[in-house]
């Protein structure tokens, strides 16, 4: 599928027909936003591994959030502050302080609705902090997950649930830190794959 930049009407027609049941038009919010977002986050984290892993976890936090969109907005605005927020918090955990990002930036370029990182941080709730989480909310994530082979849900859930660090996931599981990523990459393209077909 090629790329091309969505309209801020046809995004909000997308995440229509995905309230409706239709998780075709998801897979193509994904295919639109997946890669600026994931530069965006790139910028705030400085690191390659990290802002796919957060870009990963901003898409499920969408896409578990889907009601508490408000359409009167650009959809594009709603999913990159929540990316924002997640690499905000990552950072937050580690100890970092953001490299090379003014205050003053807007979150997407691209969207002239978008809020800058001041405002976003000023609006930052608790209820942004965590992605996968024991909670009603996410129970059929759960689910889908024992679906997938012993390996690859374990290492989402050291990941996502218990929040290791690759090093720690690595140590727990005695296994190579490339093992530990590729194992993850493959987790997290089945979960995708299997969220869509759901």
């Amino acid at each position: 599928m090629n790329e091309r930049r969505l309209t801020t009407e046809e995004a909000r027609q997308l995440v229509k027909r995905f309230k409706q049941g239709d998780q075709s038009a998801f897979a193509e919010l994904v295919q639109a936003y997946r890669k600026p977002l994931y530069f965006t986050i790139l910028k705030i984290v400085g690191n390659e591994t990290d802002a796919e892993d957060i870009t990963t976890e901003a898409f499920i936090k969408a896409y578990e959030n889907i009601d508490k969109y408000d359409e009167r907005f650009a959809f594009s605005t709603w999913l990159f502050k929540i990316g924002n927020n997640l690499a905000i918090d990552f950072l937050r955990k580690k100890k970092r302080s953001v490299p090379t990002v003014s205050l003053s930036d807007k979150v997407s370029s691209s969207d002239e609705d978008s809020p800058t990182y001041e405002e976003v941080l000023k609006e930052k709730t608790p209820d942004t902090s965590d992605i996968v989480h024991y909670s009603m909310e996410i129970e059929h994530v759960k689910k889908i997950m024992e679906q997938m082979p012993k390996d690859l849900r374990e290492i989402l859930e050291l990941k996502y649930i218990h929040e290791l660090t690759h090093q720690e996931i690595a140590q727990k599981l005695k296994i190579p830190i490339g093992t530990v990523k590729g194992r993850l990459a493959r987790a997290r393209k089945l979960l995708f794959k299997l969220l869509h077909r759901r």
